[in-house]
């Protein structure tokens, strides 16, 4: 099951009502230059009760939080100075979203929040795995068809105080005495919108990635996994096999691996929060985009100069913004960001590097495809000892595109 999560957090304390108050009229010169009036008026949330959503919410720093009506933002901040996440704040009203940008600042946050003057009915959500809301039980429902449509297999929804109706939630526990429900979406209700239904059904295909090694799938991984959205790394006329558990062509004679592998080599790399890890062959970006969620910082290296520039720019807009991607021939590493806690390699290479190895860090791993080119290879892990010497396992025959240097093609 992915990990994405959602919480949702209305709040009714110290005189807060759930619908505007008597004296909105008297808000809206504030409100002048926003898009419209906001649904309902800002109250800023007990520290007791941000603290309680975001523990139940398990945020940590691989996640991205959406804060919908993120008025001063508090929660954003919270996020991202108490648990290291990236969050991103949607507010209506510009006053309160440049005063939340200011106290962002203040907080020494502002590389990890951003603030967006957007509708919350049309805000793209699309890579958030937390999302949070200050809203009343009318909206709540309102938003519910967005929320099961636009989150991913396993997105959780906390509502503190106020329910959705119908839908039964999972749990329940009481902070201050109100109320906090939690739901999951299935992978029978969730989708993306407009892109395949095939994604609700992605972490389900996922699962037992790891049965080929006699190992069990890991949480994190599978969160990511489910995180990161694969339709946005495939050319547009692709996008509805995207979820699909299947290599795709990306253009240039590449191609973006199955998703199942994909796990399966991350996996393999061991990734820890704090490691530096160096890719080579970026593609569209989707393996650095995964190894961003796990990793402290990726380095990535494509020989295919389009490709690479095209993956810098995505990756970029898509707010992974711990990689970094350079045009360049992978077979010479990046000696300046050495030595590295994990290599991963996304093409087939005739031999294991020399070069490669000398920057992999004593103790590191490698995972590398090694075979004849257009032939089958054999995934390798390659162990680097702490007194430098280099061990080959081999895990499962593969068919990858050949690793290629300088200006040749592949």
């Amino acid at each position: 099951m992915t990990r994405l999560i959602l919480v949702v957090l209305a709040v009714q304390f110290g005189g807060c009502t759930a619908e505007p108050s008597s004296g909105h009229n008297d808000q809206q010169q504030a409100f002048a230059q926003s898009l419209h009036p906001p649904d309902v008026r800002y109250e800023p949330s007990p520290q007791r009760v941000v603290k309680a959503m975001l523990q139940l919410a398990n945020v940590t720093r691989t996640d991205v939080v959406y804060d919908l009506g993120s008025g001063d933002g508090l929660i954003p901040i919270a996020a991202a100075r108490e648990h290291g996440a990236r969050a991103v704040g949607i507010e209506i009203d510009p006053a309160l979203l440049s005063r939340a940008t200011d106290n962002a600042r203040k907080a020494g946050v502002a590389a990890r929040v951003t603030f967006r003057n957007e509708d919350l009915f049309s805000a793209d959500i699309g890579d958030a795995t937390v999302v949070t809301l200050f809203l009343s039980p009318q909206v709540n429902l309102k938003l519910q068809p967005k929320l099961i449509n636009e989150l991913r297999p396993g997105a959780r929804i906390v509502s503190h105080y106020h329910d959705m109706g119908d839908w039964k939630p999972d749990r329940t526990i009481e902070v201050l005495g109100r109320p906090i429900y939690l739901w999951t979406v299935s992978g029978s209700k969730g989708q993306i919108a407009g892109v395949t239904p095939g994604r609700a059904w992605f972490g389900r295909s996922l699962q037992s990635y790891a049965r080929l090694i006699n190992e069990p799938d890991d949480t994190r991984i599978m969160a990511a996994m489910g995180a990161v959205p694969r339709h946005n790394f495939v050319p547009p006329s692709l996008r509805a096999k995207a979820y699909e558990d299947r290599p795709l062509p990306i253009g240039h004679d590449q191609t973006i691996s199955q998703p199942s592998l994909v796990a399966l080599m991350t996996h393999l790399l061991r990734p820890d929060h704090d490691d530096v890890v160096l890719e080579v062959g970026t593609g569209s970006g989707y393996q650095a985009a995964i190894l961003s969620r796990l990793v402290d910082k990726v380095y990535s290296i494509e020989i295919l100069e389009p490709l690479a520039k095209e993956a810098q720019q995505r990756l970029r807009r898509l707010g992974y913004h711990n990689v970094t991607v350079k045009h360049g021939d992978g077979y010479l590493g990046w000696p300046e960001h050495a030595p590295f806690d994990g290599i991963i390699v996304t093409a087939g290479a005739p031999h294991v590097p020399d070069q490669l190895l000398q920057q992999l860090k004593p103790g590191g791993l490698m995972v590398i495809p090694v075979g004849p080119a257009y032939s089958t290879q054999q995934l390798k892990l390659v162990r680097k000892g702490t007194d430098g010497s280099v061990r080959e396992e081999r895990i499962i025959p593969v068919g990858f595109v050949p690793l290629t240097r300088n200006k040749q093609k592949r």
